[in-house]
């Protein structure tokens, strides 16, 4: 029976051997290619109405120590609040993938849109999982954006000890690190706590005010990954790092408060 043109390039994914691996394999491979280009094309429609609305709702500046290196790299960051990765990836200019505690994916559509984005879930269980998804990621040529502190930062103010993640995987990419601290006033947060069984967790949202980040310079990591002590220890120099230039955005906000007179 002849074939037509539409049968012929139904059948070539087959071999027209009835065979759908070929067939599977191109369409996922084409399907990833969409959906990469997708999120290209979201961001850079969406970064500047978001970069608008940030500077709309917050007194914010993003202060750069350095330019970003080019290729892969992973960003650390304190986490003050639940909004953080959004506007540190907006700040960034450009795509970037974002470790994200795994109750926000749960969310119908926002879940949906950050699986599709190639955000990774962290959920208490799937540590291993998360990593090795960055890893793949970061060998691969991309940039990954981690919070160290693994939660929110405490209500009083601080940060809490790095967790060594961030650090292992520069450590196995053999990718720069790029340290951002976070300041805000904690009297302008919201807490909401949710205690729905399928979403447990707390969000802190900053309602207005300062916002201020300092990016530092690129910090170059060598050693062992395998000597537990080494990765610690530049875990901690990492948060250290990141604290410092959390005071640095903090200088900004007292630099521009009135100077009190004598006696007041």
């Amino acid at each position: 029976m002849r074939q037509t043109a539409l049968g012929t390039a139904l059948c070539a994914p087959y071999d027209c051997k009835g065979s759908l691996i070929h067939w599977a394999e191109a369409c996922s491979a084409a399907g990833l290619a969409l959906v990469r280009m997708m999120h290209a094309i979201l961001y850079w429609l969406i970064w500047p109405l978001a970069h608008f609305l940030i500077r709309w709702m917050f007194d914010f500046d993003y202060v750069r120590q350095a330019q970003l290196p080019l290729g892969p790299k992973v960003i650390v960051a304190n986490h003050p609040t639940t909004i953080d990765p959004f506007i540190i990836a907006v700040s960034l200019a450009e795509p970037i993938h974002i470790l994200i505690t795994e109750p926000i994916f749960r969310a119908p559509l926002l879940g949906r849109y950050l699986r599709s984005a190639g955000h990774i879930p962290v959920g208490l269980a799937e540590g291993r999982s998360a990593f090795n998804r960055a890893l793949r990621l970061l060998q691969k040529g991309r940039s990954i954006l981690v919070f160290p502190e693994g939660s929110l930062s405490p209500d009083e103010g601080g940060t809490n000890p790095a967790r060594t993640g961030a650090a292992r995987l520069a450590l196995v990419a053999g990718v720069p690190i790029i340290p951002v601290g976070i300041y805000i006033a904690r009297e302008r947060t919201l807490i909401i706590q949710n205690n729905r069984m399928e979403a447990r967790g707390r969000g802190k949202f900053v309602l207005d005010g300062p916002y201020k980040a300092t990016q530092g310079r690129p910090l170059y990591v060598e050693g062992n990954v395998e000597d537990r002590e080494v990765v610690k220890e530049l875990s901690t120099w990492i948060m250290l790092r990141i604290n410092s230039l959390v005071r640095e955005s903090e200088q900004r906000v007292m630099a521009l408060m009135p100077a009190l007179e004598p006696g007041q």
